[in-house]
């Protein structure tokens, strides 16, 4: 039965693909795809007859009128929570609306099936929410609501405004730069999508959208449209995975996509794979360069065997040859994923290279210092304001907001930027006309609350900037002209107008506040009094700002998603008072930085720098970023950067010594470490960090000591776990395990700490309790994993949790993911990539993977 039904479907994949094609090149496709074999090309053939005859009766629902498969209409309440504004687009399988999520106060899309494919809706979802990246549009979360004609299932997703890659090529080339940046963004999803595991099916030019990033401006590519998106079977030898090798997922393997993208091997039935992306990859690439397809559509598979010469040269990089491999026939000689795309196209670096992005990196920071600087703007900019729009009911309110704002526009200054006019759009008036930006704002009641929505464009270009929306309370619409100004500056890189300081009655409590933020151990009375501050003085941005910084440590301290949801509105609300000021976008790269979005962070922090040049935060933050972005040189210039202009933060050294420490340099961290603790002789955290240089310098009574005075003023549950290790190390085991309950009483529960308990259970030979724990752990560890995906270390403790577990398969793969996610040559990630091996009883792999590690890797695994 399984051969039978494998049949059946590579037979109903080559319908598929020959129904893609104009009817005059049926045939001929048949005979190609079907090599000759006379009964499969019978079959084929027969099928594909009935279909043209009976209108697709096979392929298609066997439900009710096209009118039945739209359950959702505008203006529908959907579960009390998304209001349907309009239908946006559909496909063959897939309609999506634009709504606005209640709960959450967004715009979103919601995605659902026509009549008769709900079934195949939740495997693509659950694949592609898992994706989390700049340049993959992002699934949030799935849904079943009843309707009239039954339950509908359906998710939301980021709504995206802008055009398709095929629309924009329509339009004319592209000029090289923004070609190139393009084609890297495209690779850059892509890739993200086969780390994960994930191939996505139905890459072509048509799933990606163009829109402006909402940080600087630039163009942002998102790839759209998982809706063939699967996991990829795995490989039946046992070699460690490939990058993109993940789990079988049944039925939604069928093959699919537009015929110019389809790789040769999916015309003749086989499953999509990391590989026929790269093909499909290989025809978008080829579009963005030269403006056209690589192929006419009517030639044959063996007419396309031989890519189109495209001597084309990005950064030093051939991309025809690129391409041409992308293009490859045969899938072996491809490239494997499309991560070996985009490091293929990244440019070439001479020797020099480290010492020229050092310098630069160095540069740019210095560049941060004022923005008052001797040269004179070239550009002159018109910013025309149209008058609000809004319906009837909220005339007057616009009206007034409208008036309100023009005089806050009128207060910007254009600095070294542009020398900036700004004029209200009425007719007649003759400047409104020569624009070269144009501010449009609308804005609506909807259940209680104002709705407020602005675009900025550049009509220079016809490209939008920015596209902002924002929800207010009642009585709140007093900030929107502040908040419209704030867009505006941020989006244009300008000079922003001054926050006023917190009133009196709040001033204490939040001058209290920002200074316990700058020590873990006080992180809960900067809570509280961050807290009061807001309820003190709710007209203020400032107080919530610092509310979600410190929101946002007690999520990193605890790992309760919790908090992260509250640093998030706090966030929110800082922003809809005015988002951009330097507090603000520091709490925001601090937020994106815990996500995994480090480019987000990146822009964040490099704008927090660039309004408060002294902010040693901002630049730690920022160079954890580069870190997790594998931009070394540029992390140990943020890092000194941080030291250099605040010497009085003990976490700048802590840094410094930790990014030492992940690199296994742990003789040269030691000195960091020890600097915070002179800074800081009583917060547990600088102890803490001390200790475990210790611990991996083998030093282990130090460690001990370290560990102690860590937990001495507070028996903080990381630091008891940790010392619990230590003591596991001197073979105390009863001692370990006590020390490690005790933590996990205090809680909330994380899943290192499980780990590390079935270790010490099985060290004392308690075999069912041990094999426990390690269930425990790996629970808490896909928990972990939701709220980020990309964290590099919970992936790599999964891996020796299911290797503990006996499932091999999945523990080759998820080491596999942690080293894709961690930055280069960290130490943490290699230790526990030889402990699984070690777990696996694969001994040979561990011997050769520990004879590549530094002698000081070499003690600590000892």
């Amino acid at each position: 039965m399984l051969n039978e039904a494998h049949e059946d479907e590579r037979i109903m994949g080559l319908v598929d693909n020959a129904l893609n094609r104009p009817p005059g090149e049926r045939e001929a496709y048949i005979s190609t795809a079907c090599a000759g074999d006379s009964e499969l090309i019978a079959q084929v053939r027969n099928y594909v007859h009935w279909e043209e005859t009976m209108n697709r009766f096979l392929l298609d629902p066997i439900f009710g009128p096209a009118s039945s498969d739209r359950p959702f209409h505008a203006r529908d309440l959907v579960l009390d929570r998304f209001r349907i504004v309009r239908e946006v687009g559909h496909g063959g399988m897939g309609i999506v609306c634009e709504a606005w999520d209640n709960k959450l106060d967004r715009r979103v899309a919601v995605k659902y099936a026509r009549a008769g494919f709900g079934n195949r809706l939740p495997p693509e979802v659950n694949h592609a929410r898992e994706i989390g990246h700049p340049n993959v549009c992002k699934v949030f979360d799935i849904y079943t609501a009843p309707t009239e004609s039954g339950e509908v299932d359906f998710f939301t997703m980021e709504f995206i405004e802008g055009e398709t890659l095929s629309d924009r090529l329509r339009r004319g080339p592209l000029a090289q730069g923004e070609a190139r940046e393009i084609a890297r963004q495209v690779c850059a999803g892509l890739a993200e999508a086969h780390r994960l595991g994930v191939v996505h099916g139905d890459l072509k030019s048509n799933n990606i959208i163009l829109t402006t990033n909402a940080a600087n401006g630039a163009v942002r590519a998102a790839i759209t449209d998982f809706g063939l998106a699967r996991r990829v079977a795995r490989q039946p030898d046992d070699r460690k995975p490939m990058p993109g090798e993940g789990l079988a997922t049944g039925r939604s393997e069928e093959a699919g996509g537009a015929p110019d993208f389809l790789a040769p091997e999916l015309w003749s039935g086989a499953k999509p794979s990391p590989a026929s992306d790269v093909y499909a990859l290989g025809v978008v690439l080829f579009e963005i360069a030269s403006g056209r397809r690589p192929f006419a559509p009517h030639l044959t598979i063996q007419e396309r065997s031989k890519p189109p010469s495209m001597p084309l040269t990005w950064n030093r990089v051939n991309v025809g040859r690129v391409v041409a491999r992308c293009l490859a026939p045969d899938p072996e000689r491809r490239f494997r994923d499309a991560t070996e795309v985009e490091h293929a196209l990244a440019p070439a670096r001479p020797l020099p290279w480290i010492l020229i992005v050092a310098a630069a990196a160095l540069a740019v920071l210095a560049a941060f210092a004022s923005y008052k600087r001797a040269t004179v703007p070239k550009d002159a900019w018109i910013i025309a304001v149209t008058p609000i729009e809004s319906p009837p009911e909220t005339d007057t309110v616009a009206g007034n907001v409208y008036r309100e704002t023009l005089s806050q526009l009128g207060r910007i200054k254009g600095g070294n930027v542009a020398r900036l006019t700004v004029v209200p759009v009425t007719k007649g008036h003759a400047e409104s006309s020569r624009a070269t930006h144009l501010l449009k704002t609308y804005l609506r009641r909807a259940n209680g609350k104002l709705l407020l929505h602005a675009t900025l464009s550049d009509e220079r270009t016809r490209g939008q900037i920015k596209d902002w929306t924002a929800v207010y309370l009642p009585g709140q619409e007093r900030y929107v002209p502040a908040a419209l100004a704030g867009m505006m500056t941020a989006a244009l890189r300008l000079p922003p107008l001054d926050v006023a300081p917190v009133n009196a009655s709040a001033a204490m409590d939040y001058s209290e506040g920002t200074q316990d933020l700058r020590r873990n151990s006080t992180i809960d009375s900067a809570v509280s009094s961050l807290n009061r501050a807001v309820g003190e003085d709710p007209d203020s941005p400032l107080p919530y700002a610092a509310l979600a910084e410190a929101q946002q440590w007690k999520f990193f301290l605890t790992k309760d998603g919790a908090w992260k949801d509250r640093a998030e509105e706090s966030l929110r609300q800082a922003e809809i008072r005015d988002p951009d000021f330097a507090q603000l976008h520091r709490a925001g790269g601090i937020l994106r930085y815990r996500e995994g979005l480090y480019d987000s962070a990146i822009s964040d922090c490099l704008r927090t720098v660039q309004l408060s040049p002294q902010d040693g935060e901002a630049y730690r933050v920022l160079g954890q970023a580069y870190e997790q972005e594998n931009r070394r040189d540029e992390a140990l210039s943020a890092y000194r950067k941080a030291i250099e202009v605040d010497p009085s933060n003990y976490r700048n050294y802590q840094q410094l010594g930790t990014s030492y420490y992940q690199t296994a340099n742990y003789q040269e961290a030691l000195p960091y470490f020890q600097k915070a603790v002179d800074i800081q002789p009583t917060e547990p955290a600088a102890h803490h960090a001390l200790g475990s240089d210790y611990y991996s310098l083998g030093r282990l009574q130090e460690a001990e000591q370290e560990f102690r005075r860590a937990i001495d003023p507070s028996e903080t549950p990381t630091y008891l776990v940790d010392l619990g290790v230590t003591l596991i190390e001197e073979h105390k085991y009863p001692e370990a395990a006590d020390t490690i309950l005790k933590a996990l009483k205090l809680g909330p529960e994380q899943s290192l700490w499980r780990m590390n308990l079935g270790t010490v259970f099985r060290l004392m030979k308690l075999t069912a309790k041990s094999h426990e724990e390690f269930r425990r752990a790996e629970a808490l560890a896909q928990a972990e994993l939701r709220l980020n995906p990309r964290e590099a270390k919970t992936r790599a403790h999964l891996a020796f949790i299911f290797a503990r577990l006996g499932d091999a398969a999945q523990a080759e793969f998820e080491i596999g993911q942690a080293l894709g996610y961690a930055p280069a040559g960290d130490a943490d990630i290699r230790f526990m990539e030889a402990a699984t091996f070690e777990a696996l009883d694969r001994r040979e792999d561990s011997i050769k993977l520990v004879s590549t590690f530094s002698r000081a890797e070499l003690n600590d695994i000892n």
